[in-house]
């Protein structure tokens, strides 16, 4: 589908469906807004006639008719016009100036070049089988060229071919203009500048949940290859270390091998632990977040007020975000303690009626943090992809706060392949 305000060419054979689809919602709105001319119709020419009251009485109704049959047919070619093209229905009600727009053009701009073209490709098709109707004695007519002869019909023929010819090669121009034709006056600026901004948003937290998938998948790799390798060989330094005397001269470097591979495969684990930790699948954000407060050089307490368990891409999206920000608070704040408060609440920016997820970080440090700087900006980049809010309040002398506010179900849920 091609994107709201874009306008790519499309494919050939995708630009002949949309032409032929186009002229077919032409056709039955005509044929709709048919219903309500007849009656006008019938009613302009019995008021030629001499016969004043019949005529005004009939041109009423038919007007009347031909409204009402517009107002009917409009939304629906809208709306159809609109999903054809790859775009969302933005109405908020049945009475609307730019679907009525839109079938306005439908009958007039839209219905003539479609015209245009059926007739173009009907002359086109029999100028191609006029040698064969000239051979069997038959004669053609193309408008005003009358064919009898075979050297004629040759020409038509080879006239009707390069046309088709053209118009396969013109159709992807000309949906491109409709295209156009459907964001000037179905999408309007305003819109196709908010269908966008949706689109962007919903694709940035596309690119942070796949960050997190491989996050996650690099952690799986690392506990279930790389560590019980290490550990195979730590155990089978150990075996050696074992049948040894002891007054081998190898046995210290053997022992001090095997020490260094205790030292890596505890290195390891920590370096996991970092990347994802299993105990926020297994046990959740508020578990995850007392065991990262045990790696951490000041007091973290969390105050957990949640009334349950969070959905997996937000629990990582907040994980990652207040790690980040404990971390500040023990590196460059000299904060001595730290309080994380997890609790929901109710946001004029909501629009669904779940609450919203406030996650609120407090520390007794000197304050003055950068919030253009390179940890701050990463928090505040991975909850504005997800629709969130992120304010932080840190005044020179202390203290910090730092409040994230997210809504449960916005961040895509992290499912490992």
């Amino acid at each position: 589908m091609r994107s709201p305000g874009g306008h790519h060419a499309p494919p050939t054979r995708r630009a002949l469906a949309d032409l032929g689809a186009g002229a077919l919602a032409s056709v039955l709105a005509w044929t709709g807004c048919g219903l309500g001319l007849l009656p006008l119709v019938l009613g302009l020419s019995t008021l030629a006639h001499g016969k004043a009251a019949a005529g005004v009485l009939q041109s009423t109704l038919g007007m009347a008719l031909f409204g009402a049959v517009a107002l009917l047919v409009a939304r629906p070619l809208a709306t159809v016009t609109l999903r054809r093209t790859g775009r969302a229905p933005l109405f908020t009600g049945w009475l609307d100036a730019r679907s009525l727009a839109w079938l306005g053009t439908t009958l007039t701009i839209r219905s003539s070049l479609s015209a245009a073209v059926i007739m173009t490709v009907i002359g086109s098709i029999v100028g191609m089988l006029s040698p064969v109707i000239v051979v069997g004695g038959d004669r053609v007519d193309i408008g005003p060229w009358r064919i009898t002869t075979l050297p004629t019909a040759v020409i038509a023929a080879s006239l009707g071919l390069a046309t088709i010819l053209l118009l396969t090669r013109l159709a992807p121009a000309l949906v491109t203009a409709d295209s156009r034709l459907v964001d000037v006056i179905l999408v309007g600026d305003r819109d196709r500048l908010e269908a966008e901004l949706q689109q962007t948003t919903t694709s940035r937290a596309r690119l942070v949940n796949g960050f997190d998938l491989e996050r996650r998948r690099i952690e799986r790799d690392l506990h279930d290859g790389i560590q019980p390798e290490l550990l195979g060989i730590s155990m089978t330094l150990g075996i050696v270390l074992a049948t040894m005397h002891d007054d081998d001269p190898a046995r210290p470097l053997v022992a001090t091998a095997q020490q260094q591979s205790l030292d890596t495969l505890d290195h390891l684990r920590r370096f996991v632990r970092g990347i994802h930790p299993q105990v926020l699948d297994d046990h959740g954000l508020a578990a995850a977040l007392a065991e990262l407060a045990t790696t951490l050089p000041i007091t973290v307490r969390v105050d957990d007020q949640l009334p349950g368990r969070l959905d997996d891409g937000t629990e990582t999206a907040l994980y990652y975000a207040i790690a980040e920000l404990l971390t500040n608070a023990a590196k460059h704040a000299r904060a001595h303690e730290c309080v994380v408060t997890l609790r929901t609440c109710a946001t004029s920016a909501a629009t669904t009626e779940e609450p919203w997820v406030e996650a609120t970080v407090v520390d007794d440090g000197q304050g003055g943090a950068d919030p253009r700087g390179r940890g701050l900006t990463g928090v505040r980049d991975r909850i504005d992809a997800l629709g969130g809010r992120v304010d932080i309040h840190s005044p020179a002398g202390g203290p910090t706060r730092a409040s994230i506010t997210i809504r449960p179900d916005a961040a895509p849920t992290t499912v490992m392949p």
